[in-house]
């Protein structure tokens, strides 16, 4: 049986996470092993790491240890180097940007065989320039410490590896995997969803994903506030938890949106909430790529995104993207012409089955048969 440790900063919902957990579920129990090693950034996450470990998986974490500064680094491989020595393991893979290569280079110093880093993103969280400059770096250290690279879309790939890399037989695409079948459009599920909601005969949008800078939902709630005066029953589902809750639920209200703006929270229930939806909306300021796009045109649904996420993530043909260089006004004009005066299909494009959790196990457990050779 091989050990396998799943690299992730936290454990909290996010796209990352979900294809850990799919990947937890879909890999033969019987011939992998997998372990879980995660950072401590103050916060409890111990209601969404049960589920991790009612799944069989083992999760170890670095307490005290998270990456604010550069002091952070000297703990953090001291702690790293002595959890390598102590426990072994066939194949690391590691989900993260550059600054965490710390993992990386203790998996390789203690003998593991395949270190695999895996690219999810296209942009640091963080504006500040001395930060991105530092992070670029370390892609270089990244790079000296894995065996094999992987990103879940080509843009991704070419923000973390060099031009060596993307055209060698280390790099692959590994595509954010979804259970397709979950996903299906169900039209019993949303009448009961839209009635539990209260959204009956309104045009829903919904928006899930953290709520954060990098999902912009502020420029989301600026939209709503221009669609609205010309389309009253518009409603806007908020799905999802973050530190700027509070900021968008007062934004909100400032608008006199309160009647057409619902914060969800977190749902565990998604493959069924978007039953409910007739558009996603996704002004992101950047996205490796985003599986909540996946999953929702698995569903049938039209999205509606920013260009700065992947074009790849466009599977649907009424699927669509926007500049964030555009007015919040523009958008919502967008909206009105394309998806709510205009009837659009509620049918998963053929091109979804590539992203179902089978395909993609399939090609990771490939990837990691090569272990043995190496």
């Amino acid at each position: 049986m091989k050990k396998i440790l799943y690299f992730v900063d936290r454990l909290l919902p996010g796209g990352v996470q979900s294809f850990l957990k799919t990947l937890s579920k879909e890999l033969p129990k019987d011939e992998y092993k997998i372990d879980f090693l995660v950072l401590d950034d103050g916060n409890d996450y111990s209601k969404y790491e049960k589920e991790y470990l009612d799944l069989g998986v083992s999760i170890h974490k670095l307490d005290g240890i998270w990456i604010r500064h550069l002091k952070d680094y000297k703990p953090f491989e001291k702690k790293i180097g002595a959890f390598f020595k102590e426990n072994k393991f066939d194949i690391v893979h590691i989900n993260s940007g550059p600054k965490n290569y710390v993992v990386a280079k203790y998996a390789k110093k203690c003998g593991t065989k395949m270190v695999v880093y895996h690219s999810h993103n296209t942009d640091y969280q963080t504006k500040n320039i001395i930060k991105k400059v530092y992070g670029n770096s370390l892609k270089k250290k990244v790079a000296k410490y894995s065996t094999d690279y992987l990103a879940c879309s080509f843009e991704a790939g070419q923000w973390m590896y060099s031009k060596k890399i993307l055209n060698s037989d280390s790099f692959k695409i590994i595509h954010n995997p979804i259970i397709v079948k979950d996903f299906a459009f169900d039209e019993k599920e949303r009448t009961k969803r839209r009635k539990e909601t209260g959204f009956t005969d309104d045009f829903v949008i919904g928006n899930i994903g953290r709520l954060s800078k990098q999902k912009n939902q502020k420029f989301l709630i600026q939209i709503m506030s221009e669609l609205v005066k010309k389309c009253p029953n518009a409603r806007l589902a908020l799905v999802g938890q973050g530190e700027l809750k509070n900021e968008l639920e007062k934004l909100t209200k400032e608008l006199g949106l309160s009647n057409n703006i619902s914060f969800l929270g977190f749902r565990s229930d998604v493959n069924k909430l978007l039953n409910a939806f007739d558009l996603i909306v996704m002004p992101s300021f950047f996205e490796g790529y985003p599986i909540v796009s996946i999953e929702a045109q698995a569903n049938g649904l039209p999205c509606l995104m920013s260009d700065t996420i992947t074009k790849e993530a466009l599977l649907k043909d009424n699927s669509s993207m926007l500049s964030l260089s555009d007015s919040p006004e523009k958008w919502a004009e967008y909206i009105l012409d394309n998806y709510i005066n205009k009837k659009n299909d509620r049918v998963a494009p053929k091109s979804i089955e590539q992203y179902d959790s089978s395909y993609i196990v399939k090609q990771l457990i490939e990837l990691y048969c090569r272990e043995q050779s190496i």
